[in-house]
């Protein structure tokens, strides 16, 4: 099923993270951390290191200390601890070095060329919410919500994990029934507990709506599409007397009702499961988590010696390994996307505001979004009808303008076709930013855009300027929105029971100055028009 996911080998846990911090292991961490003498705060003289718009593709690796078990303790004590006093002289080097002074030199030419964007959408024309309306206006989307898609165009159940018309399909011949599923489902997460999927579970109300369902296939009378579906949520998102500890496992209470996502979901009939594991507080791109209650990971389902991705990593391993056809993630720098690929999933991460939602961060982080993964697109685009109507009185929904976000639509895949051939479709490619990954990924993504030109695709050659640059902005605006996001457990004993990589996250964000976000808005800015220059320009459709 899917694709094979190439993801990043795990680090051996066992003599490397027992070893003490030797000197030269010191030495190394030191140097990498000071490096050359620098400024405290490399201030712009005038002559920028780089003109904007200019340049070509740049991104490079960082210059950073890499490390693991002690060591890495050793470095969070370094860059993090009161008891450490160049923490704040090592941080700000640390980010001198990653010439992260660029994004205010660039910044500083923007001019009035482009104003600065905090949020980022934009209100709609009446034309172009129009346009949507119309595309929304028939019954394909209701179809195909309350049956699925027309035209499968694949043996039903074919596959060795169900989609979510697979289930529908079994309910609806009586192959199958909700409460069958739910007891197959536990019984799959205890089998494949070793993969650290799911917090735990209290099976009574799953079983609870499970009948519920039941009652509901054996009257005839399905609520739609999604009745008797099972469906994981990430631990970031707050299910009715569920604790939302966001992989940090802080005392907290029950949450008092769902998110928005999780309300429409069980509204439709959803089977709710539960809570899908995250790396601590979603902080990093790995997904793997040494505090997951009861276990530790969570593990890739095709090698446990393999990062799943993250932070939505439970997610991403719970749809993988087959327990459940779909579960909701969010996303602010690859955390849906990341995971879905290294596990050979689907996700789906929409424009920030597209879908409402409510739980942690949702109103505090601006790059910030929910989403779904799955495992096959056909279950995203239901998801998607299902998740992203606009919210009366959301600010999500008001971010749009008066209308808010126009309704969602099916138009493409409401008829089976998916739009097959591609003729006429221009699809873009920035060549040297796609052919920077090793050769396997390559010459598997360029198999890829061959068979699109096959269908009548037309591949065209895109150029974006300033990459590295709009990294870093995007970089000072997430990490300094989730240092303020958790800045009353930045001190004291919740801060240290946090992953070492945790608290250096937090510390960074929060060394980040006030201009040096406000100049990240401005380059933030600048990129839009960019982007919409592209698509005018070239002009492309994806």
């Amino acid at each position: 099923r899917a694709r094979r996911g190439h993801s990043e080998k795990r680090p051996q846990t066992g003599a490397d993270s027992a070893q003490e911090p030797t000197m030269a292991g010191l030495r190394a961490i030191l140097a990498g951390l000071a490096g050359e003498a620098l400024p405290i705060s490399c201030p712009i003289d005038g002559t920028p290191a780089v003109v904007l718009g200019t340049g070509g593709y740049d991104i490079a690796p960082l210059l950073a200390p890499r490390a693991s078990g002690r060591r890495l303790r050793f470095l969070a004590f370094l860059l993090t601890s009161a008891l450490s006093p160049m923490r704040h002289w090592l941080r700000r080097n640390l980010l001198n070095r990653n010439r992260f002074h660029v994004v205010r030199e660039l910044a500083a030419q923007v001019g009035t060329s482009a104003g600065a964007v905090y949020i980022p959408n934009r209100a709609l024309s009446a034309h172009e919410h129009s346009e949507h309306a119309h595309l929304a206006a028939g019954e394909d989307g209701i179809v195909a919500l309350r049956e699925g898609w027309p035209a499968l165009q694949r043996n039903p159940m074919a596959t060795a994990y169900w989609s979510v018309e697979d289930y529908h399909l079994a309910y609806r011949t009586g192959r199958a029934s909700p409460s069958q599923v739910a007891v197959a489902v536990l019984a799959g997460i205890q089998k494949l507990s070793h993969l650290g999927a799911f917090e735990p579970i209290d099976p009574a109300p799953i079983l609870k709506a499970a009948a519920e369902s039941d009652m509901r296939w054996l009257a005839g009378a399905p609520i739609s599409v999604w009745d008797g579906i099972p469906v994981g949520v990430k631990d970031s998102i707050d299910v009715i007397g569920m604790t939302t500890t966001e992989g940090a496992f802080m005392a907290r209470a029950p949450a008092d009702a769902d998110d928005t996502s999780v309300a429409r979901l069980r509204a439709a009939g959803a089977l709710i499961i539960g809570k899908t594991t995250m790396h601590c507080l979603g902080s990093a791109p790995l997904g793997y988590n040494s505090k997951t209650r009861g276990t530790t990971g969570p593990f890739n389902p095709y090698g446990l010696d393999r990062y799943p991705g993250g932070s939505s990593s439970g997610s991403a391993v719970a749809v993988a390994a087959g327990i459940v056809p779909l579960a909701l993630g969010t996303d602010a720098g690859g955390s849906i996307r990341v995971p879905a690929s290294f596990c050979g999933a689907f996700g789906l991460s929409p424009t920030h505001g597209r879908v409402p939602y409510n739980s942690a961060g949702a109103m505090m982080m601006t790059s910030l979004r929910l989403g779904p993964i799955a495992g096959n697109a056909r279950d995203l685009a239901l998801a998607h009808l299902l998740l992203s109507p606009a919210e009366p009185g959301h600010t999500y929904t008001l971010n749009y303008g008066l209308a808010g976000p126009p309704p969602p639509h099916a138009s493409g895949i409401s008829n089976g076709t998916c739009r097959l051939p591609l003729a006429g479709m221009r699809v873009g490619v920035m060549d040297a930013w796609f052919d920077d990954a090793s050769p396997a990924v390559t010459a598997t993504c360029r198999r890829a855009l061959g068979a699109l030109e096959s269908l009548g695709a037309t591949i065209v050659q895109v150029e974006l300027q300033h990459l590295s640059a709009l990294s870093m902005a995007h970089a000072i605006t997430v990490a300094s929105e989730q240092a303020t996001m958790h800045d009353a457990m930045s001190h004291g004993a919740q801060f240290h029971s946090l992953e070492p990589a945790t608290q250096i996250q937090l510390a960074i964000g929060g060394t980040f100055l006030a201009k040096e976000l406000l100049a990240a808005s401005r380059l933030r800015g600048w990129a839009f028009d960019q982007l919409k220059s592209v698509f005018r320009c070239c002009p492309i459709e994806t």
